[in-house]
């Protein structure tokens, strides 16, 4: 019987408990993990619940503390260098304090400052080097033009050699054809002399014989009037 008495003993306290967790949550478990202490000159960590108990440690504004449990208005915390004391649980918050915050926000104010610097810098160097960069793109444009130009003059140039060749070649055709009339020609001037050399040949000849002719009657004649006077 004294068992059966001491295990309901034990089972209303572990009921107890519970219900006192489940109705009461806050008290027990709302301030553990990582908490600030908030704007206050000065604020002493106690050894116990209460401000009798002896101080272990000043804490300031902005001091960060980890909270192991809570009880009622008081706050058991560990602080950076390991000390566990107690405060009152009205002066912690979960937000890091505004001094804190303010110099948070100037840093990082800082920080967008010095890469506002660094990106302006490089967009200035960006910008020389566009600069740059369209310069050189306006002289391979007049590259390319001047190229063009020469391109063209070129195409230009082949079409008139083309078409010189084609007359060079045409003029070739007629000098071939003048020549071979020159060959005849000269053929035939060959041959008018020669038939010319023997028309005078013949036209000398029939005068010597004419001559001889005339000559021989005019002889027989005046042989036969010198007959006749004898």
């Amino acid at each position: 019987m004294g068992f059966v008495m001491r295990n309901f003993n034990m089972f209303k306290a572990v009921w107890l408990i519970v219900t006192c967790c489940f109705l009461f949550p806050s008290t027990l478990l709302a301030l553990e993990g990582k908490y600030y202490v908030v704007p206050k000159a000065e604020l002493p960590i106690r050894s116990g619940k209460g401000t009798n108990y002896k101080i272990l440690a000043i804490v300031k504004e902005g001091t960060s503390v980890e909270v192991l449990r809570e009880d009622g208005p008081w706050a058991n915390v560990r602080l950076a260098d390991g000390k566990e004391g107690w405060i009152l649980s009205r002066y912690l918050s979960s937000e890091e304090p505004p001094r804190k915050q303010v110099k948070m926000l100037r840093d990082q104010l800082s920080l967008l400052k010095n890469e506002l610097s660094s990106t302006q810098t490089r967009l200035a160097k960006l910008r020389e080097q566009l600069k740059a960069c369209e310069a050189e793109k306006e002289g391979c444009l007049a590259k390319q033009s001047d190229i063009t130009n020469k391109y063209n003059l070129l195409l230009t140039d082949s079409k008139n050699v083309t078409t010189l060749k084609a007359k060079y070649e045409k003029q070739l055709l007629e000098i071939d054809r003048l020549k071979n009339e020159l060959t005849i020609l000269r053929r035939e001037n060959s041959q008018l002399k020669n038939d010319q050399n023997v028309k005078w040949f013949l036209a000398g000849s029939g005068v010597l014989i004419l001559g001889w002719i005339v000559g021989y009657l005019l002889g027989r004649r005046r042989k036969r009037r010198f007959s006749t006077l004898l």
